[in-house]
């Protein structure tokens, strides 16, 4: 018989705050973490805003531990998961170890360390490039460093899948679960800003402000917005065996209850057929959960402020719900962190436990003016309401879809 599989510990650093309370404090008082850059230099760019983590001390985060090797990316994981591992309360020991695994979601966070060494090893010469540069410009030390640092021997592995990476790390680390093949392990999505990643999104004008006389804001759904604002995170759950949890007493945010995914090779840039691809996967993952539409209580929108992108996943929350939309509690936290990659699942998943265990649902800012054709249930403000599920919902404009239902355990 197949495992439960329940959340027991949240590890989030983030644009609004590091830890679970200064994070949920932030958002439930509609705090946005987006301000100037301060990584490089923005002074010759259009763009100049982020949801950029200013305050990033992996030394401090990480005593007794030798952080000088982790890149960026590095340092977001392995302070994320320590988060993690003690909100949860968990004691590394020879007996745990070997039952805990890692699955994290990374997509883009090897590339300033690879263009790094590329561009030492041509300028300078091979000699000169730094061979740890060499080595943190391969996508699985994001979960290699976990393992290695905290002494976890069960598996490790990364996902690259952009948007959907950290919700992909989360259901292939539940399998391990289910199947019975770990008693824990740590999962999401991390994604670090450097300026390459930065010119990737804003050459092609896919951030909000890169066209001139446009205004830098992060506004989903919102009437007016023109692209996405830039965030990095580094957010990990911990995910359980519900017997295993229980046995220690655990504290349990949530249960983990179906998944959807899937891809729609004609959606590149086109809300119709992506709100299609998005509609049939959040179905997939109600019914795989054993519910119906009208058992999901809040939605956690993917909705990043871009203009074909939000409106495709309003139209598929509407084809999904139907006549029962306008009973559901949506909200959209990158109005808050912006839009962080593939670390963005992963934070829209502590928000969604959160959310769940605490019976608050936190707003969505700078869309108190809705965009006629994205016309859903939004709320400005946060509302306290017990919920018992909830559907994190993400989608990407090349085509990916994915969906992930919680639940509070019964």
């Amino acid at each position: 018989m197949s495992k439960r599989v329940v959340i027991t510990g949240l590890g989030i650093v983030s644009p609004v705050g590091t830890g679970r309370e200064a994070f949920w404090t932030s958002l439930t008082n509609g705090r946005t973490g987006i301000k100037p850059i301060t990584l490089f230099d923005t002074s010759k760019l259009a763009c100049k805003t982020a949801g950029e983590i200013s305050e990033l001390d992996a030394r401090a985060a990480l005593p007794g531990i030798k952080t000088g090797m982790l890149y960026r990316t590095a340092q977001l994981s392995c302070v994320a998961a320590k988060l993690g591992l003690d909100d949860a309360s968990i004691e590394l020991n020879a007996e745990t170890k070997p039952r805990i695994g890692v699955m994290i979601g990374n997509t883009l966070g090897v590339m300033q360390t690879y263009l790094e060494f590329c561009r030492t090893a041509i300028t300078k010469g091979y000699i000169a490039a730094s061979p740890m540069d060499f080595a943190n410009s391969i996508h699985i030390t994001a979960a290699g460093y976990i393992s290695v640092l905290f002494g976890i021997s069960n598996f490790n592995s990364v996902i690259s899948s952009g948007e959907l990476s950290g919700l992909d790390a989360i259901k292939y680390g539940a399998s391990f679960i289910r199947n019975g093949n770990a008693d824990m392990v740590i999962a999401g999505g991390v994604e670090a800003i450097s300026l390459e990643i930065y010119l990737l999104n804003y050459l092609p004008k896919f951030l909000s402000g890169s066209t001139a006389g446009q205004r830098e804001s992060c506004a989903p759904f919102g009437k007016g917005r023109n692209g996405f604002v830039l965030g990095e995170a580094g957010a990990l759950v911990v995910l359980e065996d519900y017997e295993h949890a229980v046995a220690r007493g655990a504290r349990i945010y949530a249960e983990v209850r179906g998944f959807g995914a899937g891809f729609d090779g004609q959606a590149f840039f086109s809300s119709t057929p992506a709100a299609k691809g998005w509609a049939r996967v959040t179905s997939l993952a109600i019914r795989r959960s054993g519910l119906s539409p009208e058992d999901i209580d809040y939605v956690s929108a993917s909705a990043n402020s871009s203009v074909a992108g939000d409106r495709a996943e309003a139209d598929a929350i509407r084809n999904v719900f139907g006549s029962t939309t306008d009973r559901l509690h949506i909200s959209a936290v990158k109005s808050m962190t912006g839009e962080s990659l593939s670390a963005s699942t992963g934070v829209q998943v502590c928000a969604s436990a959160l959310a769940l265990h605490e019976g608050v649902i936190p707003p969505t800012i700078n869309s108190e003016e809705q965009d006629s054709d994205c016309n859903i249930p939004l709320f400005s403000e946060t509302r306290e309401v017990k919920i018992k599920t909830a559907l994190i919902s993400a989608g990407t404009a090349t085509g990916l879809a994915g969906a992930l239902v919680l639940s509070t355990p019964q």
